[in-house]
């Protein structure tokens, strides 16, 4: 990718007769079309990423010569099997292009086309993955089966990201207030304006003194057993236990 200059990045020119316009514009936004000439993936809607990233920037020339730079990037997951990854983020396009080229690299598999229809096969189990509709002269891909959430544990965690840093600062492993500044500066979606005292990290970076070293030790196993319960805890196990019992040996041979 590249800063500036000359691009290596196309955006193909979808054609249009007038009374399409009026009357398809709309939905044509919405869909996806397979465009051979373009040499990425594009969105004009945020809202079609299932997750996204901030990228170096790169200028891609659109229908015209005229030219843009794209600064985000991001994955749709369509279904378990049709996933597109780096696609540009380009909000004064007017189209969602999926390039051909890379969704054949991507997923490995091959595209039969008719004069109704494109069939996206996998090339090793001939499974078919995706379907497209031919519609005035444009291959569309039809609508997929919504991906379970269960399946998007990066989707679930972007979209919490919305509504507090708090979500990326438990899910990074608590890193301190000078990381978690760094991560709102670099991807400006995540919003740090309700950031929340963290008790976990009080607690656990309290510093104590050390244990002093123990001057008697058992000869045998189980001649003596140090037992103690702790609890009850603030978050639940997942099978709702609140209390946890550890057990030490005094032997230590």
């Amino acid at each position: 990718m590249e800063d500036k200059g000359e691009s290596n990045h196309v955006v193909s020119h979808i054609q249009r007769s007038s009374n399409n316009i009026s009357t398809h514009k709309d939905w044509q936004g919405k869909l996806w079309i397979f465009d051979t000439g373009a040499t990425d993936h594009v969105t004009h809607d945020l809202n079609k990423f299932s997750t996204f990233y901030k990228i170096k920037p790169v200028t891609v020339r659109l229908p015209k010569n005229s030219t843009v730079i794209a600064k985000y990037a991001g994955t749709k997951y369509f279904t378990y099997d049709f996933i597109i990854y780096n696609v540009l983020y380009i909000p004064n396009f007017s189209f969602n292009l999926i390039f051909v080229q890379s969704l054949i690299k991507d997923l490995n598999c091959r595209l039969i086309f008719s004069n109704e229809h494109c069939q996206i096969q996998h090339n090793t189990s001939y499974k078919t993955i995706g379907r497209a509709s031919l519609l005035k002269g444009l291959y569309y891909l039809d609508n997929c089966p919504s991906i379970s959430e269960d399946y998007l544990p990066l989707n679930i965690a972007f979209n919490c990201s919305k509504n507090s840093v708090n979500v990326w600062h438990h899910r990074l492993g608590h890193p301190c207030d000078s990381v978690m500044k760094q991560i709102c500066k670099v991807f400006p979606y995540v919003n740090d304006s309700c950031k929340d005292s963290c008790e976990i990290c009080h607690y656990s970076k309290q510093h104590k003194l050390p244990f002093q070293h123990s001057t008697t030790s058992s000869l045998n196993c189980f001649d003596m057993i140090h037992t103690n319960i702790w609890g009850p805890i603030f978050v639940p196990s997942i099978h709702g236990h609140i209390y946890f019992l550890t057990v030490v040996d005094d032997c230590y041979c």
